[in-house]
């Protein structure tokens, strides 16, 4: 009998879906889909700043190779895994799964997941004048914005890129001075930033009524939701600064230029 009760427990465990609470409210609430996402637009804007640096096609390829290492399928996923699990209460995992798990829940994040696909971005590119005309839904948008950090986090993760290459060019303590400049430029850019973080959620939750946008604003409000996507912001973050750090460091190896030169570089890319 004892083996018998053993084999089941072992079935049981080896066939758990959902063994981590963690594990299960990640993948429902869609943030494993906008990782993946988020990763890929990261590696985009990276390789596009490496081809304003001096930097030749081969050092350029090989630091996207080291960058594509750093984003191995399920390490950045793990970190921001590890620093959910340490945030989130043993209450929040009931409240979390009953919203997601709920019509309304499920809904939004469809609604979501179906946005990061690029046809819909090029889609709500297109409309961004008539998404940020509709005043009342913009308004809306910038109390969840509020509640998400959006708009920071975007800033945030645009810093953390420009900061690799321009410490890869000129090495930390010649890349400070610099460092001024791009803070200036992105606090001047914030602006048009919010808009378009704005004009995105017009766009991703454009067939809410207004009753289902100010339920999901409650629940974003409630203490368990900020805990689950600030905890995945800060993940994020840690993860994609650190990154982009190593990354820079290699590429300051790898670049064999007089510091003249490419402080020069520096000056007319960041101006």
């Amino acid at each position: 009998m004892n083996k018998l009760v053993n084999g089941l427990l072992l079935l049981l465990v080896s066939t758990c879906v959902w063994c981590d609470p963690v594990d299960e409210i990640i993948e429902t609430a869609g943030i494993t889909r906008s990782l993946d996402s988020i990763e890929s637009q990261l590696l985009r804007g990276f390789r596009a700043g490496l081809a304003q640096t001096p930097a030749d096609s081969a050092t350029r390829e090989e630091m996207m190779q080291e960058l594509q290492a750093q984003f191995a399928p399920g390490i950045f996923q793990a970190h921001v895994h590890r620093k959910i699990s340490a945030t989130l209460l043993e209450p929040d995992h009931a409240e979390l799964m009953a919203w997601y798990s709920a019509p309304l829940g499920k809904k939004i994040t469809s609604y979501e997941i179906a946005a990061i696909e690029p046809e819909q971005i090029s889609k709500m590119t297109a409309m961004v004048d008539r998404l940020v005309a509709d005043e009342a839904r913009m308004r809306i948008a910038a109390r969840m914005d509020e509640l998400l950090d959006s708009t920071d986090q975007n800033i945030e993760l645009a810093r953390a890129s420009q900061t690799a290459i321009l410490e890869g060019m000129l090495g930390k303590e010649d890349a400070a001075r610099f460092m001024l400049q791009m803070d200036e430029a992105l606090d001047q850019n914030r602006a048009e930033m919010e808009r378009l973080v704005h004009a995105s959620m017009v766009f991703i939750y454009q067939d809410l009524t207004r009753d289902e946008l100010e339920q999901y604003i409650g629940f974003l409000a409630n203490p368990s939701a900020q805990r689950l996507y600030q905890a995945a912001q800060v993940g994020l973050i840690e993860y994609v600064a650190l990154s982009f750090e190593q990354v820079g460091s290699l590429l300051r190896r790898k670049l064999e230029m007089p510091v003249t030169g490419l402080q020069e570089h520096a000056v007319v890319h960041h101006r």
